[in-house]
């Protein structure tokens, strides 16, 4: 998540679409590092102790909530898992990461590029949806529950 990061070299990583190879180092580490937090009495607590071991947040929001994104960043910053062992697309726009030359356009597979188009504004993303010809699009609580309460937008999306 490009608008998350402001350190390059320590992408925020969305949790939401991923693939790997089977044994994928990474992914362990980062299933270990988050079944850390069972050892602790709340999220909360996690999250402080690993700010407190020198995580580095960046621009993630409600780190409470997104929990795992913290869990990739320890094991980025701290383990110092190589970046250039993983190849990341931005979510927001669908462009390959790549630590030594940035951000580069690639692709019209970016599931929040709705949301960028519409500024984050949850119910606006969802209207332009309709007739829309996004391959991908992932739909968090806020657009969710939208969609819920409209069945014009559900009519529309679903048949």
């Amino acid at each position: 998540m490009e608008s998350y990061t402001t350190i390059s070299r320590y992408p925020v990583i969305e949790n939401g679409f991923m693939a790997c190879i089977k044994g994928s180092l990474f992914v362990k580490l980062w299933r270990d590092e988050f079944s850390q937090m069972a050892r602790y009495p709340s999220v909360d607590v996690y999250v402080t102790s690993r700010v407190r071991m020198g995580v580095d947040l960046q621009h993630i929001p409600h780190p409470l909530e997104h929990v795992m994104h913290v869990a990739a960043q320890k094991v980025l910053q701290m383990d110092q898992y190589p970046i250039d062992r993983l190849l990341l697309r931005n979510a927001e726009d669908g462009s390959i990461l790549n630590s030594y030359r940035g951000f580069f356009s690639f692709s019209r597979y970016a599931p929040f590029e709705y949301m960028v188009k519409a500024m984050w504004n949850s119910e606006k993303a969802v209207e332009q949806l309709y007739g829309s010809s996004y391959p991908i699009v992932k739909l968090r609580g806020k657009e969710r529950k939208i969609i819920e309460q409209r069945d014009d937008i559900q009519a529309c999306l679903f048949g």
